[in-house]
C-alpha cells in the first residue's frame, strides 16, 4: 500500500510540473511574440498564473459549496440521529489523523456521494449528501468519509484547483495569441512584409493552442483527477483499516440513478462521479469502478 500510495504521489508530480513548463513555454513564445524576449513572456506568465491560482483557491471552496446549496452543521445543529453520526465519523475520522475538524456540510441528493473542498486541512469541509446518510451502513459511510479525509490530508483540493488554473491559463494565451493575428491591422498598420507574417504566425499559433491547448489540459485534469482516487482509496482503507466497506460502498453507489442534483462543474470533486461517467477513458474524472474495487481488494 505504501508503495503504491509512494508512486501516484511521485507519477502527479511529474505531471504538474510538466504541465506547468508547458505553461511557460507557451507564455514565453507570447512574450517573444509580443515584445520580442522569451525571457519576459516565461516572468508575465508564472506572475499572471500565480495570481490567478491565487484568486482561485481563496474563492473555490465557497463557491463549490454554494452550488451545491449546502447546509453547514456542527454538533448542536444536527436535525436527526444521521446528521449527527455523519458529524461524529467526520470529527473522529481527523482527530485520528491528527487535522483540524474540516467543517462539516449536508447536500439534498438522493444519490449516495461526498465531497471535500479547501486549500490546505485548517480552511477544509466535507460535504456528504442525503443519500449517504440513506443508503449506506456505517462502516461503508465512514469508508466513503476517510476517503474524503484523505483528500484533505492529501492536499488534493489544492492540487486540482492548480490543474485547473494551468488549464485556463494555457488556453487563455491561445486566445490572446489568436485574436491579436487576427485583428492586429486594426489595432496598428503593418508597415511590412515581416510584421504581416508575425501576425498570421501570431494567429496560427494561437489557433493551435487554443484547440489542442485545450485537449491536452482536459486530460492533465483528468489524469491528476483519477491517479489522486487511487491514492485517496488506498489512504482510506488504510486509515478505517477496512477496505472491504469502501469496496462495498463503492458497488452499492455505481448501481443506483445518476444525480439530478449535482453540477457538472464540479464531477471531479465527487468520491463517485455524480453523472456515472467513470471509466478508464482519458477524458474520465473517476478510474472505473471495477477497477478502483480491484485495487482495494488487493490491498
Amino acid at each position: 500500500m505504501y508503495e503504491q500510495i509512494r508512486k501516484n504521489k511521485i507519477r502527479t508530480a511529474i505531471i504538474i510540473i510538466i504541465f506547468a513548463a508547458v505553461v511557460i513555454a507557451v507564455a514565453s513564445f507570447a512574450g517573444y511574440y509580443f515584445v520580442g524576449d522569451f525571457l519576459t513572456g516565461a516572468v508575465l506568465g508564472v506572475g499572471i498564473g500565480t495570481v490567478y491560482i491565487l484568486i482561485s483557491m481563496s474563492s473555490a471552496s465557497g463557491s463549490m459549496l454554494r452550488m451545491t446549496n449546502a447546509r453547514r452543521i456542527d454538533k448542536n445543529s444536527a436535525r436527526n440521529v444521521d446528521e449527527q453520526q455523519v458529524y461524529n465519523i467526520v470529527s473522529q475520522l481527523a482527530m485520528m489523523e491528527q487535522l483540524p475538524e474540516p467543517n462539516v456540510y449536508i447536500v439534498k441528493d438522493q444519490q449516495p456521494n461526498a465531497f471535500a473542498v479547501g486549500m490546505s486541512p485548517k480552511s477544509a469541509s466535507v460535504a456528504v449528501t442525503t443519500g449517504l446518510m440513506n443508503r449506506l451502513n456505517r462502516a461503508e459511510m465512514e469508508g466513503v468519509i476517510a476517503h474524503e479525509i484523505a483528500h484533505i490530508k492529501n492536499y488534493d483540493s489544492r492540487l486540482k484547483v492548480t490543474a485547473f488554473a494551468l488549464g485556463s491559463i494555457l488556453v487563455m494565451i491561445g486566445h490572446v495569441l489568436y485574436r491579436s493575428g487576427m485583428f492586429s491591422s486594426r489595432g496598428r498598420r503593418r508597415s511590412n512584409d515581416s510584421e504581416g507574417n508575425a501576425a498570421m504566425i501570431g494567429f496560427l499559433v494561437g489557433l493551435i493552442i487554443v484547440v489542442f491547448g485545450n485537449i491536452f489540459s482536459k486530460f492533465m485534469q483528468m489524469w491528476v483527477s483519477r491517479k489522486r482516487e487511487y491514492l485517496a482509496d488506498a489512504s482510506a482503507a488504510e486509515m478505517t483499516r477496512n477496505p472491504e466497506a469502501l469496496a462495498s460502498a463503492l458497488e452499492k453507489i455505481s448501481g443506483m440513478e445518476p444525480s439530478q442534483q449535482a453540477d457538472s462543474a464540479m464531477s471531479a470533486m465527487y468520491f463517485f462521479n455524480p453523472f456515472k461517467n467513470s471509466g478508464d477513458s482519458i477524458w474520465s474524472t473517476h478510474p472505473s469502478t471495477e477497477n478502483r474495487i480491484k485495487a482495494l481488494r488487493n490491498l
